[in-house]
């Protein structure tokens, strides 16, 4: 697991969030480049989450506060391209924050199962569904390696609070 800090911006968050953005495209851009020129780099699957969301509405010093529903990013040779999950509505709110649409246990299901081939259930519980954003990954397989990146709105991933319990990092 990576972990790039500091997204807790309340203050000047624009300048703030290009920089730490910037800073997160130099690194997953060289690596997923490197991923593609790799046997084994077609298997690889990338997930960026942020552990909270922002408020919509700014706050007095050009900045957000916490809020609920929160960006997923998922890049690989296997993932399909696109948005998925409900547009986000600016002005339907739920008490200032964005409805959430789509559940990080959904998101997790699916990667569970279709990129590391494991039963998912144990780790996010039944009633999950898939998104289909990802392919089954063949592990050995010929396939060409191809990079797409997928944009899922949603629940914010925080398993613990949801009673959930993963050994797989997050």
């Amino acid at each position: 697991m990576v972990s790039l800090g500091d997204f807790g911006t309340h203050a000047d968050e624009r300048a703030a969030h290009r920089s730490l953005l910037k800073a997160l495209d130099d690194a997953l851009t060289p690596f997923l480049h490197e991923m593609r020129s790799s046997s084994f780099g077609k298997n690889v699957v990338v997930m960026v989450y942020s552990e909270f969301g922002r408020r919509v509405a700014a706050n007095a010093s050009a900045g957000t506060d916490h809020g609920t529903s929160g960006p997923v990013f998922i890049a690989g040779a296997h993932v399909k391209g696109g948005f998925y999950g409900d547009e986000p509505s600016l002005t339907d709110l739920d008490d200032g924050d964005l409805k959430t649409t789509t559940d990080f246990r959904d998101i997790y299901h699916e990667l569970l199962g279709k990129s590391l081939r494991t039963d998912p259930e144990p780790v996010v519980g039944t009633g999950r569904r898939e998104l289909g954003f990802c392919d089954e990954i063949r592990f050995g397989s010929p396939d060409g390696i191809r990079t797409h990146a997928t944009a899922v709105r949603g629940r914010r991933p925080r398993p613990l609070d949801d009673g959930a319990r993963t050994g797989v990092p997050a």
